[in-house]
C-alpha cells in the first residue's frame, strides 16, 4: 500500500511539474511569469520528494524481505555479463 501510494504520488508530481512548466513557459507578462515560476519550482521540488519517498519504501521493503522475513533459502546475489553490459541480479525465495 505504501509503495502504491508513493508510486502514485511520484507519477502525479511528475505530471504536475510538467503542467506547471508548460504554464510558466506560456506566460507572457513578467508578473504572471514570476508567479507561475514559483508554482513550477514548488512542483519541481515535490517530484523529487515523492521520488525519495518511493525509493525509501522500495529500499525498506527489500531490506525487510532480505533480513526480517522468513525464507526458504538464503538470498542470492550475483553479477553477470550479458550482451555488452553487466547485470546485477538479486533473488529471495519465500
Amino acid at each position: 500500500v505504501l509503495g502504491a501510494g508513493a508510486l502514485g504520488g511520484t507519477v502525479q508530481a511528475l505530471l504536475r511539474a510538467r503542467e506547471r512548466e508548460q504554464a510558466y513557459d506560456a506566460a507572457r507578462n513578467p508578473q504572471t511569469a514570476a508567479a507561475r515560476y514559483q508554482d513550477y519550482r514548488r512542483a519541481y521540488k515535490a517530484q523529487f520528494y515523492w521520488a525519495y519517498a518511493l525509493a525509501a519504501v522500495w529500499l525498506g521493503s527489500n531490506l525487510d524481505a532480505a533480513f526480517l522475513s522468513p525464507r526458504k533459502s538464503p538470498p542470492a546475489l550475483g553479477l553477470e555479463w550479458q550482451k555488452g553490459y553487466f547485470g546485477l541480479h538479486y533473488s529471495i525465495d519465500f
